[in-house]
């Protein structure tokens, strides 16, 4: 599994849940907004939608909702923070106020932000092996059980090499060829090797933006920091 996928079974897992008094995860990727955060979190945590974004406004509205609860708070996907916006945000964590136990778990695909975040606790996710990463692709490629032909499969095999087993990476691929082979050709038809030579050329090139070496590379990391 991708660290999404485990961060999401952490936080719904039943012992969590008796763990913590509140629980909030939010999807961040690259817009790393301490004001959108904080807003998302209000969201959860009061089941309304803040009117207004200020920063010490929404700190004062969590810390008087989450102050002295103990809590679980989730960041998924963070690729891109610097140092400053980090730094703001925990500022405005320990003035919300958890009480001691309070947890922030941080899912990332980046060395940057494990770098950045420096969490005292960083659990590293290893790639699929060859064999799973195949039948992930078959699955999602060919998802009416059909076999892969024989056509296809050398091609294949290197687009699932190129993913370094990130199973987001052979979804995604595998999900853009069924949609560009399968959707448009009745059973019988020869698939198009053309397109899945183009997916070879995607995973190929260092500076595309899902499949560079620094967004997908052999490792996917959970950091774990305590917010007091």
């Amino acid at each position: 599994i991708g660290k999404s996928t485990l961060a999401r079974r952490v936080y719904e897992n039943e012992k969590v849940k008796e763990s913590f008094n509140e629980r909030i995860r939010i999807y961040v990727s690259v817009d790393f907004n301490i004001n959108r955060i904080l807003s998302q979190m209000v969201e959860v945590c009061v089941e309304s939608k803040p009117k207004l974004s200020n920063i010490e406004v929404l700190t004062k509205k969590l810390s008087g909702h989450m102050g002295g609860k103990k809590y679980l708070l989730v960041l998924d996907d963070v690729n891109i923070v610097e140092g400053q916006p980090w730094e703001a945000l925990k500022t405005c964590l320990h003035r919300i106020g958890g009480s001691s136990g309070s947890k922030v778990l941080v899912t990332t695909r980046s060395n940057a932000v494990v770098d950045t975040v420096k969490a005292p606790v960083v659990h590293t996710l290893k790639g699929l092996l060859d064999v799973p990463s195949w039948d992930l692709f078959k699955q999602t490629v060919f998802a009416n059980g059909q076999a892969c032909p024989s056509n296809l499969k050398a091609s294949g095999k290197k687009i699932v090499t190129k993913c370094n087993g990130v199973p987001l990476a052979i979804k995604t691929l595998g999900a853009t060829l069924n949609l560009q082979d399968l959707a448009i050709k009745t059973p019988g038809e020869t698939l198009n090797l053309q397109d899945w030579k183009s997916a070879e050329k995607i995973v190929d090139k260092s500076e595309y933006e899902f499949y560079g070496p620094t967004s997908l590379g052999l490792w996917e990391s959970i950091a774990v920091d305590a917010a007091n």
